[in-house]
């Protein structure tokens, strides 16, 4: 099935770009618990944290494919843009500036 994907060209971008993340994103999850450890959460919260991120993404992900189906794909890339950048922006300002 990967190699019809990758034979056709409208779906090689597409394809490649869902591959390349997904084995980012592998890489980045091995040390993601040290990460936790490390910012002191223990076990217990890090298991929290892991149930709250899928719990999430259960929620959310019927209500991002019902706005991509009605509005299009501008609407949320356009409103998780902004609330990601407004997120670095304070997060950004913290850290430099031992808010």
């Amino acid at each position: 099935m990967a190699h019809c994907f990758w034979a056709d060209r409208r779906t090689r971008t597409p394809i490649l770009i869902i591959w390349v993340a997904s084995f980012g994103g592998a890489l980045h999850a091995s040390v993601t618990t040290f990460f936790y450890l490390e910012v002191g959460a223990s076990e217990i919260e890090i298991g929290y944290i892991g149930f709250l991120m899928s719990l999430g993404a259960m929620v959310l992900s019927p209500l991002a494919g019902y706005v991509l189906d009605t509005y299009g794909p501008f609407a949320p890339i356009f409103v998780t843009a902004g609330v990601s950048s407004v997120n670095c922006g304070a997060n950004l300002g913290r850290f430099c500036f031992d808010i």
